[in-house]
């Protein structure tokens, strides 16, 4: 599609679902578009389970799987190819679930995060690019496994050229 002043629009759609014999759903959806030299990616998802456990034969008690029934994230980015630089942040949201693996047994409760990211070119130097990531931006402390540290607020800061 192209706009009254030339730039140039483009859409595109995907969404897979599939299916497996424990009744698992998986679904997302990625929707990039471009205007000129800026593009926006907006992506969603979501992950159904039917159970949190199944029976299996002399066994003598059923398996746990250790997964959780549901799962959800939204995010997107926006990207300008005039310049390189690059923003974006995704949201996560998973379901509570029970863990019963060798000595990690409990349960693991729900939590949402929300991570952000930005890449910016150095003005300064040629093909290099800094990176700045905040995982859990909110600090929502929250264990992701039974056995694992709680999590809080993560800051990554990354220096990237091109030889």
């Amino acid at each position: 599609m192209r706009s009254a002043n030339g730039a140039t629009a483009s859409f595109s759609l995907s969404a897979s679902v599939s299916t497996v014999k424990s009744k698992t759903r998986s679904t997302g959806m990625t929707r990039p578009m471009s205007c000129g030299q800026r593009s926006l990616d907006a992506r969603a998802g979501f992950s159904w389970l039917n159970r949190d456990s199944m029976a299996v034969s002399g066994l003598g008690s059923d398996l746990v799987l250790s997964v959780p029934p549901h799962k959800a994230y939204l995010g997107a980015s926006l990207h300008d190819a005039s310049n390189a630089h690059r923003i974006g942040f995704e949201a996560r949201w998973v379901d509570a679930f029970p863990v019963h693996t060798g000595a990690y047994v409990g349960r693991v409760h729900t939590y949402t995060v929300v991570d952000a990211r930005a890449t910016i070119a150095v003005p300064f130097a040629p093909r290099t690019s800094a990176l700045v990531e905040v995982s859990n931006v909110l600090n929502n402390v929250h264990q992701e496994f039974i056995g694992a540290p709680a999590l809080g607020r993560l800051l990554a800061v990354r220096l990237r050229t091109s030889l």
